[in-house]
Parts: C-alpha cells; structure tokens; sequence
C-alpha cells in the first residue's frame, strides 16, 4: 500500500496534486485515507493552495471550509 502522507519532491503530497489538477473526487479519497487523529488542517489548506493557482476555486473554498458536506 503506497505511503500517501509521504511528500513528493517540492514538498507536495498526493493531495495538492489532485487538488491542483481539479480532482475533486480524488482530494476526498485521499484525505479519507489518513489515520484518524491526524491534523488535516495544514494539509487541507496546502492543497486549497494548490487548487486555488490553477483556478478550482470551488474545490479551494471545500477545502478551507474543513470539507463539511
């Protein structure tokens, strides 16, 4: 099983590469794959980043919003 939380080169994950690429479906599956306990606010908030430069920013507005709905 691939080791999501392990960040890519320039510091990205997983989840800022579907973010960025507008993968909205994708963001929700790898953020579901995180251990419970784990802080998902700096992740969230990097990929909403991510999302935000290529234009998704609806999928920027889900993330920031603690991902509610």
């Amino acid at each position: 099983m691939a080791q999501i939380s392990l960040r890519q080169r320039h510091w990205r994950t997983a989840v800022d590469g579907a973010a960025e690429c507008g993968r909205f479906d994708m963001v929700q599956l790898l953020l579901n794959a995180y251990p419970e306990g784990v802080d998902l606010e700096p992740i969230r908030w990097q990929a909403a980043d991510y999302a935000e430069k290529k234009g998704h920013i609806e999928l920027a507005k889900w993330l920031r919003g603690g991902c509610a709905g």
